[in-house]
């Protein structure tokens, strides 16, 4: 059984605020680490995706 969850922001700190002294890595987490899931009134298509993905990965 696979234990890790995946990190999911619950603001926008990590995307806006959030500075590190090697860009290179706050790059790699923001893009590799880190899951987004837009709200579903804004994007309900993207929504269901990325809930889709996420679900993937919990049942892995």
């Amino acid at each position: 059984m696979n234990e890790a969850i995946p990190p999911v922001p619950v603001d926008d700190h990590v995307f806006s605020e959030w500075h590190l002294e090697r860009p290179d890595v706050a790059k790699q987490v923001r893009s590799r680490v880190i899951t987004t899931v837009p709200k579903p009134d804004d994007d309900r298509a993207a929504f269901d995706v990325a809930m889709t993905e996420v679900v993937a990965v919990l049942k892995k």
